[in-house]
């Protein structure tokens, strides 16, 4: 009886161990003006993991003063070595039409398998080329890929 127990508590155990490991999407954002945004917004990930890979999103909240659904952004990624990537992209929104006082928000991914090989702080500046009118709040969303990197020798 003692051991049947001990084995169903084990089993348990392992099942919410392995349920814990795996991670939820990561979104960090901040607020931008939502009268006209023109400025770069940074956004900081503190990373533990080098071997998975991640999928990076750009997750933006807009509101209906938003009328183009064109957003040309610079987005410039450091890794904790002070190493940088700066990538020009022209992301496209649905631009869901709603009423003034509700927004919508998008992750648009635009990377996927990433691997953040460093550990420690990654900023990544977000920039955008013109004015945006009805950008609420821009970041990023870190989700782990359905693959890991694997090291050879």
């Amino acid at each position: 009886m003692i051991r049947r127990t001990t084995s169903a508590v084990c089993s348990a155990a392992v099942a919410l161990l392995s349920f814990g490991c795996a991670s939820a999407p990561e979104t960090i954002m901040n607020g931008v003006d939502p009268f006209g945004w023109d400025e770069a917004t940074v956004v900081e990930y503190d990373n533990r993991d080098t071997v998975s890979l991640r999928d990076l999103a750009l997750t933006i909240r807009y509101g209906a003063a938003l009328k183009d659904n064109r957003l040309p952004l610079t987005i410039t990624t450091m890794a904790p070595d002070s190493t940088c990537i700066s990538e020009q992209k022209v992301f496209f929104l649905e631009c869901r039409p709603g009423p003034a006082a509700t927004a919508a928000v998008e992750n648009i991914v635009y990377r996927r398998s990433a691997r953040l090989s460093q550990q420690g702080t990654y900023s990544v500046t977000i920039e955008p080329h013109v004015p945006l009118k009805g950008v609420e709040a821009v970041g990023i969303t870190f989700e782990k890929a359905e693959q890991t990197w694997e090291k050879t020798n």
